[in-house]
This record gives structure tokens, sequence and C-alpha cells, in this order.
């Protein structure tokens, strides 16, 4: 399911709150057009309101982007929504952080990489694979577990988690023992993955 969040905000003092209106809907089901009329009704009001409309990513920023720029061109806006700012949940999440001063370090893609396959080599040091034995020393196996990780992130499982559905699939152990060296040594250098960031 496809979603985003339109925020209309202004500047609130600590008695005021600020309104969020949540957009689910499956693809094509018209966020997007709804999320364009609020904006405009809320500018019928006051021109200059800022509005920030937050999308899950970086391809729907682009895409929100190219949206509000052609509407505003279509509606004889000719400089498009001022005041309006598209973020991504991760964006909005490393804002909320910095605000209380509670910044994490985002580790480098690089880096991250070089993580994923040092927690690789000190699971197999513990303890042979037992589904991913075959190709344990395959340079394939370090994309495999890339993938895996932030889908993992993402989801916000838990190697713990992962491990309970383990008892009879030596698959998801594997990956559970992975998931939790790997966690470890972001927790020992004060790093956090940016798939795990929300």
């Amino acid at each position: 399911m496809n979603h985003a969040i339109l925020i209309a905000a202004k500047q609130l003092s600590e008695e005021e709150t600020l309104t969020v209106k949540l957009l689910l809907s499956q693809p094509a089901g018209g966020k997007t057009t709804a999320c364009i009329k609020e904006i405009i009704d809320k500018r019928k009001n006051d021109p200059m309101a800022p509005v920030k409309v937050i999308v899950p990513d970086k391809m729907q920023m682009a895409y929100w982007k190219q949206t509000l720029s052609r509407k505003s061109w279509s509606a004889g806006r000719g400089g498009g929504f001022i005041g309006t700012e598209v973020i991504s949940f991760s964006k909005l999440a490393m804002a909320v952080l910095n605000a209380a001063e509670q910044t994490p370090q985002l580790i480098p893609a690089r880096l991250d990489s070089l993580c994923i396959k040092e927690a690789i080599s000190n699971a197999l040091k513990k303890q042979p694979f037992q589904y991913f034995g075959p190709i344990s020393r395959k340079p394939g196996l370090l994309s495999v577990f890339e993938k895996t990780i932030k889908l993992l992130q993402h989801g916000c499982i838990t190697p713990e988690k992962l491990g309970e559905t383990a008892e009879n699939d030596s698959k998801a152990a594997d990956t559970a023992r992975v998931y939790r060296e790997y966690l470890d040594l972001l927790k020992k250098n004060n790093w956090i993955g940016s798939a795990g960031l929300l």
C-alpha cells in the first residue's frame, strides 16, 4: 500500500498542536490529487502557509516535486507551490532527532557493506552455516545478506523475532545470527544503518 502524509504546518507555540492527516490508499487511489487539492484550499486563505508533504522515499520525493511543479504551471501558478516542502520519512526522522539533539551517526553505504561482511565472518567463526553453508565463501552471499538485513530493518523485525521462527528453518537461523552480529557491530561503534533509522 502506498501512502503519503500531508502536514499543514505553521509556527507552533507549546500549547498548539500540529495537524497531521494520513492518506492511505492503494496505488493510483487519488492520494496525490487529494493532497494537492488540500494544499490549494489551504493557500486560498493563506497563500504563504507552510506545508510539508512527507513521503516514503526519495523516489516519491522526486515524483511529488515534479507533480507539484506541473500542477502549478497548469493552474497558472508559475512559481510553483512556494512554501511547500516535500520530505522523506528518513529526513523527517533525522530532523526530529536533530531537534532533540540525539542525532545518530549514520553509517556510510560502503562501510555498511563492510560491517555486513564482518558480521558474516563473525557468525561463521562461531558456527558454520546450515542453510548457507555451501555458498558461505562465495561473493554473492554478501549481497543476499545486504538485501535481507535492509528488509528486516524496514519491517522492524529484530534478530530475536527472526530467531523465534527459526526452530525448523535453517535459513532463518543463519540470517538471524548474521543480523545479530551486524547490529552488535553497529552498536559497538555507535552507528545506525539508514534502513534502521525509522
